[in-house]
């Protein structure tokens, strides 16, 4: 944590919102800059996941800042209550909606799920969706299958990782059964249409 060029009082907020001190940070921050530093303390409480101090800090700093960075931290160590706070008051597609990458990175399927209706994902060739059938995290692949561009990240792994099949054989089964099921919905639909058709003719 870099605290150079940096007011005395301002650093003294830092080290207790780093630390989770709900009162010092609420002394501190009446004799602070708590946008100092592009926002440092906010970035510090989130992420070490204090959802006391971010919930104060949140007022009185900017949490956009340097591509809603505090957002960003809390989503990398996996501190929902935080990312809960943060999210209304940043900007979820900053950096073309990386948060939902690292999210299904690392297999987090509560924050995916809740990242997704604020982010884009097919942004960056659907990337959330290619690094969760990378890992493995198949209830992220799940839920990312529906909003994504599916046949741009088989033809990804088609091209890239030949020699790692295993890893998205499961995927490109997925969209096999996906693509049966339509066509089985296709001719149920049409057969149940026929006798409308038939009376219509008569």
């Amino acid at each position: 944590m870099n605290l150079e060029n940096i007011s005395k009082n301002t650093i003294l907020l830092t080290r207790a919102a780093k630390d989770g001190n709900i009162d010092e940070v609420a002394r501190l921050i009446l004799i602070s800059d708590p946008k100092e530093k592009d926002s440092l303390p906010l970035f510090c409480a989130a992420r070490n996941g204090h959802v006391e101090c971010v919930k104060i800090l949140i007022p009185v700093s900017d949490a956009k800042s340097k591509n809603s960075l505090p957002l960003r931290t809390a989503v990398i160590h996996g501190h929902i209550a935080c990312a809960k706070l943060l999210i209304p008051v940043s900007d979820p597609k900053a950096n073309e909606s990386h948060i939902l990458q690292i999210a299904a990175q690392n297999g987090n399927t509560e924050l995916v799920n809740l990242l997704i209706p604020v982010t884009d994902p097919k942004s960056f060739n659907s990337n959330a969706l290619h690094w969760a059938v990378l890992k493995e995290h198949r209830d992220c692949a799940d839920l990312l299958y529906d909003v994504s561009d599916v046949h741009t990240v088989l033809h990804d792994f088609q091209e890239k990782y030949m020699n790692a099949y295993n890893k998205w054989q499961w995927f490109e089964h997925k969209i096999e059964a996906e693509q049966q099921r339509n066509v089985l919905n296709e001719n149920i639909s049409n057969a149940i249409n026929v006798p409308h058709r038939m009376h219509r003719k008569i």
